[in-house]
């Protein structure tokens, strides 16, 4: 009874050991596709880690990318994020109203506003943002 328990879970880890590497042989292949059209495979990589993630660590992982932006910034190693298109630059404010649209967010009359990467984000899917500070 021992010695067939064994050679099962043997027999069963030898079968999955080998369904692993055609998985793996079917990834490469996506990874190579992926290449050829033109996309960077260590970036396709974090995307597909970042849709691996449940929401929580998702946001978790977004608030970090927004603090390491503005310590970026902060160090003179990067601008300001870009903001999408259809904003205009200028004052910057503490809270969007949903309601409005990104125009309407901004007033011209400064120069540099820093808005984080979720703010931007939020703004241009028409969701309003928490944290536009100057």
């Amino acid at each position: 009874m021992l010695n067939s328990s064994l050679k099962s879970f043997a027999e069963r880890l030898v079968r999955l050991a080998a369904e692993k590497a055609e998985i793996k042989a079917m990834q490469d292949e996506v990874r190579d596709e992926a290449k050829a059209a033109g996309f960077d495979a260590a970036l396709l990589a974090k995307v597909v880690k970042r849709l691996a993630m449940d929401e929580a660590k998702r946001a978790k992982a977004r608030a970090q990318d927004d603090l390491f932006d503005s310590y970026m910034v902060a160090v003179g190693l990067a601008d300001t994020p870009d903001l999408p298109t259809d904003l205009e630059r200028g004052e910057c404010i503490t809270e969007i109203e949903p309601e409005k649209n990104a125009a309407e967010a901004f007033t011209s009359g400064f120069e540099e506003c820093h808005v984080s990467r979720a703010t931007a984000r939020a703004v241009a899917a028409g969701m309003g943002g928490p944290d536009i500070a100057s």
